[in-house]
């Protein structure tokens, strides 16, 4: 099985799993601002281009390219490497095919909010659809 990790987000708690296919570890988080690969929680989280970027809670309307801006700019200006530690991943595998980085979700949470930004075909631009819970 491939690596994943999973994330419970709630009021008090950040809890984290990470699986690497072989071996399985969980963490306790205090709140902050995560960047999660398949390789698991990024060192030192991520760097200040990514700090900026703070979706809009507030605002069910904000489009996903308003909402997160600073992140998709970061995105669009990331170069892929064949390092499996680099933040957008290609590699080439021996049939011609690629192992790349599918990048197609955002998910911002304080308590009592939670917004998900998300697009079903990952390759494509465009094409987000964003759901925001306020209690």
């Amino acid at each position: 099985m491939a690596s994943f990790n999973l994330i419970l987000a709630g009021p008090d708690l950040l809890q984290w799993w990470w699986f690497d296919g072989a071996r399985l570890e969980t963490a306790t988080l205090p709140a902050g601002t995560y960047l999660f690969k398949p390789t698991g929680l990024v060192a030192d989280a991520v760097d200040a281009r990514l700090r900026i970027g703070r979706a809009r809670l507030d605002d069910s309307d904000t489009p996903t390219e308003l909402a997160w801006a600073d992140w998709l700019e970061v995105l669009d200006t990331a170069e892929p490497t064949a390092d499996p530690g680099g933040f957008l991943v290609r590699r080439p595998l021996d049939d011609g095919d690629t192992y790349e980085t599918v990048f197609a979700q955002f998910i911002a949470a304080r308590p009592g909010e939670l917004r998900l930004d998300y697009r079903l075909d990952p390759a494509s631009a465009g094409g987000w659809t964003s759901v925001v819970l306020n209690r």
